[in-house]
C-alpha cells in the first residue's frame, strides 16, 4: 500500500504527461524518505520542488496554469491538482552538479520522474517505497539521514548564500539532528557574513526556527556558536551573565531562560519572550547587604531594560508585529506580583482576549516554576492560581466594556478620529475595572457624558450649570481648543482633558505653531 504521507505516484506521473520528465528535488525528496526511515513523521509534502531540463519557456507552452515568478530564486511556482510545485530549469547543468549547490546533505536528492516510479505503476512494489538505487544522491544525503546528521557538502555553499547557516538551525529545530563537525566549523568561521543578506530572509528563517519542535536544542547549539552573537548582537554578555541572588543558585541567565522557554510549550511568542525576558539584568544588577556578612543582588526595573534588548533586535531584523508587539508587552510585565488581584486585575484589559490572557500567564508561570518547580503546589502558587481564575472570568465583561467605550461608541458621538480616542478608551476602561467591569449600557453612557461634560449630544456642553454649545474642537497634545457658537472665552478641565475655548477671530492664532487634529465639528 503506497505511504499516505509521500504524494502519489499517479499524481507525480500524470504531471510529468504534461511537462515531461523531471525530477523531484530537495524537501519533498526528504520528506518521502523520513516517511520510509521513521514511521512516527507524518509530514506530507504539499510543496514540491521540481527541476526539468527543458526552458521555462517551454514548460509555460506546454501547462496552460497561472505561474507565479520567483525571481530571486529563478523559479516559477504553480498548482497542480492540490500541490504547489516551484519550477526551476537546469539549462543545460547536469542534475548532479545542481544537487551540489545546495544547503544540506539531506536536501541535496533527487527522484527522476516517471521512471522512480514506473515500478509502482506496474504493481510491482505494493508498498510504494522509494528504493536506494532510483535516487541520485551525489553528496550521501540518504546515509546522513539515516545517520540523523545535518552535513553541508561543500564550504562555499554556504559562503554564497550565508542565510544557509541559519537554516542549518533551523532544520536542527525541525528535526532534532546532529550538526557535523566541519558544518559546524564553517558556520563559526563564516558567521560575519550573515550581515550581507537581506533582512527580511534571515527574518523568516528565525520565525521558523521559533516555531520547530527542538526548539531548545537547536537554540543551544546556536549558542555556541559566532553566528548567534551576529544575530542578537546585544544578547551575548547579558545572557552569560550570573545570577547572583539566592534563588537561582548561580545559573546563567542563559540557563534560566531555557528552563523558562521548556515550560511554555511550542508557542513561538513565548520562546522569543522567554529568551529576552531577562536580559535586562545585567545591566540593572544592584547590591543590598542585609547583614554584615550577607548581600543581596536586586534587579529592580529588569524588564524595561531587557524590552529595550528586544526591541533593538526586533528592529534589527525586522520582526514583524505580529510577534514583536505581544512579546513585548510580555517581557515588560512579566514582574506582575503574583499575589495582587488589582496588578493581575489591571493586566487583565492589557491582556483583554482569552487567548492573549492565558499565554500571559503561562508565561508567567513557566517564569516561576523555572526557579521554583513546586510553585503551582505552593501556597502562593495556589492563590496565585485562584486569583487568575477569577480574574479570568471576567472576561467577557471586560470584552462587554470594550464594546460600550469603543472607537465607534465616539465616532456615533461626532468625534473625529484622533489620538485621543487610545487615552478617551483607557480611561473608560480603568474607570469600568474600578467596578470590577460591571457597567450597563447606561452607566456607561453616564460615564462619558461625565467625563466630556455633556448631556445627550456631544455639541452640548455644561459648565457650572449652564449650556453652551460646541461649534469646533482640536485634538493638540492632550489639550482641546475649540470654538463655542456663542464666541465665549472659556476654559474647562474635565477628568481627561483641558478644553480651551477662544473666539472664533482667534483661532488661527491659538493654534499657531502647532499641529492640531480635527476632534470634533458642527459642520458634516
Amino acid at each position: 500500500m503506497e505511504n499516505s504521507n509521500q504524494p502519489s505516484a499517479d499524481l507525480l506521473c500524470s504531471l510529468a504527461e504534461e511537462i515531461g520528465p523531471f525530477y523531484i528535488v530537495g524537501g519533498c525528496v526528504r520528506d518521502m524518505l523520513m516517511s520510509q526511515l521513521y514511521r512516527r513523521y507524518k509530514k506530507r509534502p504539499i510543496d514540491i520542488d521540481i527541476a526539468v531540463e527543458s526552458s521555462i519557456e517551454t514548460i509555460r507552452e506546454k501547462i496552460q496554469k497561472g505561474f507565479f515568478s520567483n525571481r530571486e530564486e529563478m523559479t516559477l511556482t504553480f498548482f497542480w491538482k492540490g500541490l504547489s510545485i516551484d519550477l526551476v530549469s537546469l539549462n543545460g547543468i547536469p542534475i548532479e552538479k545542481e544537487l551540489l549547490r545546495r544547503d544540506l546533505t539531506i536536501n541535496s536528492m533527487g527522484l527522476p520522474c516517471p521512471t522512480a516510479f514506473s515500478s509502482r505503476k506496474n504493481g510491482r512494489d505494493s508498498e510504494g517505497t522509494i528504493r536506494y538505487e532510483d535516487v541520485i544522491d551525489p553528496t550521501g544525503g540518504w546515509p546522513d539521514l539515516y545517520a540523523k546528521t545535518l552535513r553541508c557538502a561543500d564550504e562555499n555553499n554556504l559562503i554564497d548564500d550565508p542565510v544557509r547557516m541559519v537554516r542549518v538551525f533551523r532544520f536542527q529545530g525541525e528535526f532534532g539532528f546532529e550538526i557535523e563537525d566541519l558544518t559546524f566549523q564553517w558556520i563559526n568561521r563564516h558567521a560575519p557574513t550573515i550581515r550581507s543578506v537581506a533582512k527580511e530572509r534571515v527574518e523568516r528563517e528565525l520565525e521558523k526556527l521559533f516555531a520547530t519542535p527542538f526548539y531548545l536544542k537547536a537554540l543551544r547549539e546556536l549558542k555556541k556558536t559566532r553566528l548567534f552573537g551576529e544575530l542578537f548582537p546585544l544578547l551575548t554578555q547579558p545572557l552569560d551573565f550570573r545570577h547572583q541572588d539566592r534563588h537561582h543558585f548561580g545559573e546563567s541567565i542563559f540557563d534560566h531562560s531555557l528552563r523558562v522557554i521548556s515550560g511554555c510549550g511550542s508557542d513561538p511568542i513565548l520562546r522569543w519572550a522567554g529568551l529576552f525576558h531577562d536580559a535586562g539584568k545585567q545591566s540593572a544588577v544592584s547590591h543590598q547587604s542585609n547583614t554584615a556578612e550577607e548581600r543581596t543582588a536586586h534587579y529592580y526595573r529588569h524588564e524595561e531594560k531587557s524590552v529595550e534588548i528586544f526591541q533593538a533586535i526586533a528592529k534589527d531584523w525586522g520582526l514583524p508585529k505580529k510577534i514583536a508587539e505581544p512579546v513585548e508587552k510580555i517581557i515588560r510585565h512579566h514582574m506582575v506580583p503574583i499575589g495582587s488581584q488589582k496588578a493581575i486585575k489591571k493586566l487583565s484589559f492589557l491582556f483583554r482576549d482569552a487567548e492573549a490572557y492565558n499565554r500571559f500567564f503561562k508565561f508567567v508561570q513557566a517564569d516561576k516554576r523555572a526557579t521554583h518547580p513546586a510553585f503551582l503546589e505552593s501556597d502562593e502558587g495556589k492563590a496565585h492560581g485562584e486569583i487568575v481564575k477569577a480574574v479570568r472570568r471576567m472576561l467577557p465583561k471586560i470584552a462587554r466594556c470594550e464594546r460600550l467605550f469603543s472607537g465607534d461608541t465616539l465616532l456615533s458621538l461626532g468625534l473625529r478620529p484622533s489620538p485621543a480616542f487610545k487615552s478617551l478608551i483607557d480611561y473608560f476602561m480603568k474607570k469600568a475595572m474600578e467596578r470590577d467591569f460591571d457597567v450597563s449600557k447606561q452607566t456607561a453612557r453616564k460615564m462619558i457624558e461625565s467625563a466630556l461634560r455633556f448631556r445627550e449630544r456631544y455639541e452640548r456642553l455644561y459648565f457650572k450649570k449652564t449650556e453652551y454649545r460646541r461649534k469646533l474642537e482640536y485634538y493638540i497634545d492632550g489639550e482641546i481648543i475649540g470654538v463655542l457658537e456663542e464666541n465665549e472665552e472659556l476654559t474647562v478641565q474635565t477628568e481627561i482633558f483641558l478644553y480651551r475655548f477662544v473666539p472664533e477671530a482667534i483661532l488661527s492664532e491659538a493654534l499657531q505653531g502647532k499641529k492640531p487634529l480635527l476632534f470634533f465639528s458642527l459642520s458634516p
